[in-house]
């Protein structure tokens, strides 16, 4: 299936944003929108809130709670369980990962250090939170790709293309699940 995604990136000030991305297909409609709000604090991006709609589901979300009375640690929640999980600084949300590699090469390109890999937790609406080391893996076309490949059994892949050109936000990224079903955004030309 072939359609249009527009993910948009709004700092709302210096200490917040609000990032969104709508998937859609022609004569489908919206295939999947996910929103994604937070902070901008010492270690990037921090979330606080991820809602995720898809076709033929209801919306899930997840909700950060970063201080209060006993709090040692973020804690996440989510609307489909009723546990929480511990949320280390610097975790991102399924959505964020995206804008936190380019500020984490950017940084090193700033600070003249090298770009070797990127660890991060990555935590989904359903309470998925997984392990994501993206290794560079090549650079071509002036771009540099970075990789992740699953360390278990239904674990995402994820690969995405980096233009040092425009601050090293994602130029294409592909997701691709366990049963091979992929999910592929590429950033449209300049007009």
């Amino acid at each position: 299936m072939r359609g249009e995604a527009i993910l948009d990136w709004q700092p709302q000030d210096a200490r917040a944003y609000r990032l969104t991305l709508d998937v859609k297909a022609p004569l489908i409609g919206t295939v999947m929108a996910q929103v994604s709000t937070g902070l901008i604090d010492a270690a990037g991006i921090a979330p606080l809130r991820l809602t995720d709609r898809r076709l033929g589901s209801s919306e899930r979300a997840l909700n950060v709670q970063r201080s209060g009375e006993g709090l040692e640690m973020p804690r996440v929640s989510f609307s489909s369980r009723t546990d929480s999980a511990p949320f280390p600084i610097g975790s991102q949300d399924l959505l964020s990962w995206m804008v936190q590699i380019a500020g984490i090469l950017q940084a090193r390109q700033d600070l003249g250090m090298p770009s070797g890999p990127i660890e991060m937790l990555v935590v989904g609406v359903r309470g998925d939170q997984q392990r994501w080391r993206l290794r560079p893996d090549s650079e071509a076309d002036g771009q540099i790709r970075l990789i992740r490949r699953p360390e278990g059994p239904y674990e995402t892949q994820a690969e995405v293309w980096l233009d040092p050109a425009r601050h090293h936000l994602p130029a294409r990224i592909r997701l691709t699940e366990p049963s091979g079903e992929a999910l592929e955004l590429n950033r449209a030309e300049d007009s």
